[in-house]
């Protein structure tokens, strides 16, 4: 190192040089002998590898949901929570682990400590099993893996290997009703109603109406147009849907009646701005409008499979606090385009959300949507120059939203 230092030594500057050399070397030499090796006792190297520690160490199952829906693991993709992963193995071995909030369904193993998942050697197989409503996408529901034992590691037994990610998508539907009003302004079903659906490669196909109105198309992502036309109206009721990652609800149709035209500035409340802590009330103003009883919370904040499960973008969802009912409110008006909604929690798996929306003192629109808490529906409300809308479940379980839609007939200041 001197003989380094010395090749860049300044002209004329000798004794100095190496007097401040000297004292760099003495200060590094007095480091080297505080640090030492003195104290080894205190940390021990292992030699002896034959004892098996008294450890439960994990072999994890991941689950995602597939966003691209590609049977890949990348970039994207997000842990879903709750999913079931059941392990048969020798002897009657059998176990089923759900997916916890980072994805991970895990197993214990010990060839020495119990009670474990695993403990002896053999073929163990595990088996993903897949919600009512969802797809695979990776093609390994089952996978085998082959434990031996191994006395000089830590747990005495390894499997083969680890799993591959299982990833998981909802099998795609849109689903709506056609109504009318009534004299008295109630919304009836129509069902002599010629309904068709254009996909997004243009082909159209004519679809199947039940006497209460309603539809249900298998779709695939890209823009739908809806259009229905009863055998009294001249003109057909037409709307676009965007199918993305999530199954799509639309708001009701209504035959022959007028509805505003759009407003012209869009903007989605995606929660991830509201508050810097990990959870917040919605202020008014957020969107030029008016929050009560709605939430802005960390989506790990309470450990919920639906907080996690309804996230579509960011970190950051709502929920109705306590599970009561949601109001937001603009004098002024304003378009409610839609939202993402999943139920918080797997014990309250199909509870029922409630949507209702006003102009004024008139009842514009009124759906029940049955909510999972393993991913989201988008409601595609198209509820136009709406004064009050009203969220709600009917047995006060928490619902989680995200991505909410909006439509103001000026740009909000927030």
């Amino acid at each position: 190192m001197l003989g380094y230092l010395r090749r860049w030594q300044p002209a004329g500057r000798a004794s100095a040089f190496v007097v401040a050399t000297t004292m760099v070397l003495t200060g590094y030499a007095a480091v080297a002998e505080e640090a030492g090796d003195g104290g080894s006792e205190y940390y021990p190297r292992r030699t002896d590898w034959s004892s098996v520690e008294s450890t439960k160490p994990n072999v994890s199952h991941f689950t995602y949901r597939d966003l691209n829906r590609n049977g890949i693991y990348d970039v994207g993709d997000r842990p879903m929570v709750e999913v079931a992963v059941t392990m048969s193995g020798p002897n009657g071995a059998h176990a089923v682990r759900r997916s916890n909030i980072q994805g991970f369904a895990n197993f214990t193993n010990s060839a020495a400590s119990g009670p474990v998942d695993v403990s002896e050697p053999g073929d163990y197989v595990f088996v993903v099993q897949i919600p009512p409503g969802w797809a695979l996408t990776s093609g390994n529901a089952s996978q085998t893996l082959h434990y031996s034992l191994t006395p000089t590691t830590r747990a005495g037994i390894v499997a083969d290997g680890v799993p591959v990610p299982a990833g998981l998508a909802p099998i795609l539907t849109i689903e709506g009703r056609i109504v009318e009003r009534d004299p008295d302004g109630a919304f009836v079903a129509r069902a002599d109603v010629d309904v068709t659906a254009t996909a997004p490669d243009g082909n159209r196909a004519t679809v199947l109406v039940d006497g209460d109105g309603r539809f249900s198309i298998a779709a695939e992502p890209g823009a739908w147009t809806i259009s229905a036309q009863g055998p009294d109206e001249d003109e057909p009721v037409r709307r676009t849907i965007t199918l993305g990652n999530a199954p799509v609800r639309m708001s009701a149709m209504v035959i022959d009646e007028a509805a505003p035209e759009p407003a012209p500035h869009g903007h989605v409340v995606d929660f991830e701005s509201v508050t810097l802590s990990e959870i917040t009330k919605m202020p008014n103003g957020i969107g030029g409008l008016n929050w009560n009883a709605l939430l802005a919370v960390d989506n790990e904040f309470y450990g919920g499979e639906g907080y996690i499960n309804g996230t579509i973008s960011g970190h950051y969802v709502g929920y109705n606090t306590s599970g009561y009912p949601v109001t937001i409110a603009r004098d002024e008006g304003f378009d409610f385009r839609g939202g993402y909604f999943t139920i918080a929690w797997g014990a309250a798996e199909g509870e029922t959300l409630q949507v209702r929306a006003w102009r004024g003192d008139r009842l514009v629109g009124s759906e029940t949507l049955p909510l999972s808490s393993l991913g989201p529906v988008w409601f595609d409300a198209d509820y136009r120059d709406i004064t009050r809308l009203e969220l709600s479940t009917d047995h006060y379980w928490q619902f989680v939203t995200d991505d909410l839609s909006f439509g103001l007939r000026s740009t909000p200041t927030n």
